[in-house]
């Protein structure tokens, strides 16, 4: 009841606008007292780029929508690996000449055996694909036609007296797909400006060292009042701030039950502080 669904709309951030909560979206904004992040631990990486990249995609919906356009995949994997395989298959069956570049930040790629064989056969039939080693994504911008566009660098030389001139390449965003993988929730968490703790700090063995926890009141509230986190977000352990002000580990299992739960906590808590304003 009074529910308004917004599907297909990515979430940017959420900024504090007097004494509400705006909700910034790749579609709108939306202002409001409470923002309950639900969102997950696996959130895509960013590509670290000045500027708006909202429109690369993270996976290959349908190799034919790239026909007949210059490609790019950006990510060092197997899951790059089979994207560029899987484009470069298509565009040669269908007698296309434009080229599957694939880049990577690093100088090396790192692709299990059977992948590799299966790209290395797709080369000795005819795929145009193109190495692009060591390469940035640094920009994304308009052009003057409205075109989204991906600038990436793609070599340094060097120049006299210190100075250093770059080469790049320019692609349509439509045309770029990004398959570096995903990273945990306390970027999106410390983006936000919420107070963090590192695990070591509360005896938690969960994560890679000197990785970060967010801290929750009881009833799941963030350090900024009308901001909460539920479900997988605060899995394995999160801070569980006491009445005395100090920081305890508290267990969290990443299951849909407790994910319900948190839910229903949240909301609880909402409703009784509505009811009291």
């Amino acid at each position: 009841r009074n529910v308004s669904l917004r599907l297909c709309e990515e979430f940017q951030d959420v900024v504090k606008e007097d004494k509400a909560l705006k909700v910034l979206t790749s579609q709108n904004h939306y202002k409001t007292s409470n923002v309950v992040p639900a969102f997950g631990r696996n959130i895509p990486a960013d590509l670290g780029v000045y500027g708006d990249a909202k429109m690369v995609a993270r996976s290959l919906a349908s190799p034919e929508d790239h026909i007949g356009a210059s490609t790019l995949v950006f990510g060092g994997g197997n899951a790059a690996a089979d994207v560029v395989a899987a484009l470069s298959s298509s565009k040669r069956t269908s007698k296309d000449n434009a080229p599957v570049y694939w880049a990577h930040r690093r100088e090396q790629f790192r692709i299990d055996k059977e992948v590799a064989r299966d790209l290395g056969e797709e080369v000795l039939l005819g795929g145009n694909i193109r190495i692009l080693q060591g390469a940035i994504p640094v920009i994304g911008e308009v052009d003057e036609d409205g075109v989204d566009r991906l600038l990436i660098r793609v070599r340094d030389i060097d120049v006299d007296h210190g100075l250093k001139l770059h080469q790049g390449m320019s692609f349509p965003m439509k045309h770029v797909i990004a398959c570096i993988g995903t990273q945990g929730p306390a970027a999106v968490f410390d983006k936000l400006g919420l107070q963090l703790i590192t695990a070591s700090e509360v005896g938690s063995k969960a994560g890679k060292e000197g990785s970060k926890l967010v801290m929750l009141k009881p009833w799941l509230e963030t350090s900024i009042p009308g901001i909460y986190a539920i479900g997988a977000a605060i899995s394995p352990t999160y801070g569980l701030v006491q009445e005395n002000a100090t920081v305890k580990r508290h267990k969290h299992t990443d299951v849909i039950f407790t994910a319900v739960k948190d839910g229903v906590t949240a909301v609880e808590h909402i409703a009784r502080c509505m009811s009291k304003a």
